[in-house]
């Protein structure tokens, strides 16, 4: 067989390969919702926010937020949720995010909700990378070709079926160590915060700002006025605290580090974020 044929043979057997498992990953596997890494993660939740159809809802976030992972919601009032809690950055990238694919008159979403952890600081090189991912040529190539998702990695389709099947586990919350956390003035990250919400707004978007458990930094009393409070008022939207909503129910909540929740309670925070959202 000559070179050119031995070239044509393996380009040919490389491009059924690609459709091959691209088939096989789309009908017969259940879709990836972890990674193997934190760079792989925000991919996931990119491609799915950038090249899938616009839910209802969108958690924009940290990685705090991020192991609230959609398929936790299923079969509650927020089955349709796209997860943007973007690991190493915050909420101020994923509403870059979310504005980003409604700027060239893309549908909104009916409602975002904006984790409070991580608000307040501004974008940095991490998040500028993210943002110019949204448009770069691997973001172009997954929309044209599905094998090219990060959700059709091997890898990561491997990571997240192991995941799902580990035992629950983690470290019960230590001793917190309070929020005595003031916004002073109007810095920076607060005015950058109140541009995206008021463009948000503009476009028909309800905003509500989210703060979830964080372990040792839940405050010492849950009930006591807190930074998020003072946050949303000065914001002028609603806030749905969950720490405070969950704590006098007596709920034990599991973190994998003292931060992140466990599977487990990630899933009861789903639960209780879905009966309780507005």
């Amino acid at each position: 067989m000559s070179r050119a044929r031995q070239s044509l043979c393996i380009l040919s057997l490389s491009v059924l390969a690609v459709l091959g498992w691209q088939w096989i990953v789309g009908r017969l596997l259940p879709r990836p919702a972890l990674a193997e890494s934190n760079i792989h993660a925000n991919r996931l939740r990119l491609e799915a926010w950038f090249l899938d159809p616009v839910p209802s809802n969108v958690l924009a976030g940290s990685s705090i937020s991020g192991r609230l992972i959609p398929g936790y919601f299923a079969g509650t009032a927020l089955a349709s949720i796209a997860n943007l809690g973007l690991d190493g950055s915050g909420p101020l990238t994923s509403l870059d995010c979310v504005l980003m694919r409604m700027t060239n008159g893309g549908p909104a979403p009916r409602r975002v909700f904006v984790e409070i952890h991580r608000l307040d600081r501004t974008n940095d090189a991490n998040d500028r990378m993210l943002l110019e991912s949204a448009h770069g040529f691997s973001m172009r190539l997954a929309g044209v070709l599905p094998a090219m998702r990060a959700a059709s990695r091997p890898s990561t389709v491997a990571y997240a079926w192991l995941k799902d099947r580990q035992p629950g586990g983690g470290t019960i919350e230590g001793r917190p160590l309070g929020d005595g956390r003031k916004v002073v003035g109007e810095p920076d990250w607060l005015n950058q915060a109140r541009e995206r919400v008021d463009r948000l707004q503009k476009l028909g978007v309800e905003v509500v700002l989210l703060r979830l458990p964080v372990g040792r930094e839940n405050p010492v009393d849950s009930q006591a006025s807190n930074f998020a409070d003072e946050v949303a008022q000065r914001l002028g939207i609603a806030l749905l605290d969950l720490n405070r909503r969950t704590a006098p129910a007596g709920s034990v909540l599991n973190y994998s580090d003292g931060l992140h929740l466990t599977a487990d309670s990630a899933r009861a925070m789903a639960r209780s974020l879905a009966q309780l959202a507005p």
